[in-house]
């Protein structure tokens, strides 16, 4: 004679199911996003990469399985930063936030800014990370002519003659030249990040502020105005002063350059 035990595991087969329709659906979900998506488990192992991802680096999703196979992927200026970034994340359970390079199917390196959420079971197991990638290689190309232009308008206006400062679209003194340094009573670099607000007697700020106003509204002609601008001493001199908008690269960013003229009365008298 034997002892037959039976065990109901419908609700266990229901479970399962249940879990593989959410796994597929979220892999349909994943593989029609249009940016990069991947899951690796608590190992650093990878459990899923969408159509995005091999599509992007050329690789099935067999080619990558663990934190070794990344390497060759990586910038070697950016690799064992980036590396270590994941390591840490996963060893402390805590969000993922970075940029590096890579090199694509193409063989070229591209930026991307990469974004990983823990991921944790309903009883609180650390799972692994689920992140995200999005190619940013234009933005970082685009900041990078952003800072090169800036280089150059700060060079040009260094390097100028006459009376002149750079503006950023705060009112903060990016740059001036060594005779509008001398104009204002500054000794060299004193007057950068400086607000030209204070470079101004406060009765005319209010003639600067419609000025820059109208410069908008006509740009790129440059407009003059007569200000009564304050030296470093407190001592005040009348300039005349023609500012131009110049916009970045971007198309948005402005900064504004201004050219002074110091106004005097026959004799050499500064106007009172």
């Amino acid at each position: 004679a034997g002892i037959v035990s039976c065990v109901d595991i419908t609700q266990n087969k229901r479970i399962e199911a249940a879990l593989r329709e959410s796994e597929e659906r979220f892999r349909t979900m994943a593989n029609s996003a249009p940016i990069i998506i991947m899951v690796v488990n608590e190992r650093g192992e990878t459990e899923m990469v969408n159509q995005a991802f091999m599509d992007f680096f050329g690789l099935a999703e067999a080619r990558v399985r663990s934190l070794s196979d990344w390497p060759p992927l990586l910038h070697p200026e950016d690799r064992a930063r980036a590396l270590e970034l994941v390591r840490l994340s996963i060893d402390e359970h805590r969000p993922l936030e970075g940029e590096a390079r890579v090199r694509n199917a193409k063989g070229e390196w591209r930026w991307l800014l990469v974004d990983g959420r823990p991921r944790f079971s309903a009883s609180g197991r650390f799972l692994g990370l689920v992140g995200c990638a999005a190619d940013i290689t234009q933005q970082k190309r685009m900041q990078q002519n952003l800072q090169q232009s800036a280089e150059n308008l700060r060079l040009m206006v260094r390097s100028g003659t006459k009376p002149m400062i750079v503006v950023d679209h705060a009112g903060l003194i990016e740059a001036a030249s060594e005779a509008g340094e001398a104009l204002l009573g500054y000794d060299e670099g004193e007057i950068i990040g400086r607000n030209v607000e204070d470079m101004i007697v406060p009765m005319s700020r209010m003639e600067a502020a419609l000025q820059l106003g109208d410069l908008r509204k006509h740009a790129p002609r440059p407009l003059t105005a007569t200000l009564r601008l304050l030296r470093k001493n407190g001592s005040s001199i009348w300039a005349t002063v023609e500012v131009s908008l110049v916009v970045a690269g971007d198309g948005v960013t402005e900064k504004y350059l201004a050219k002074f003229e110091k106004l005097e009365v026959r004799g050499g008298a500064s106007i009172p």
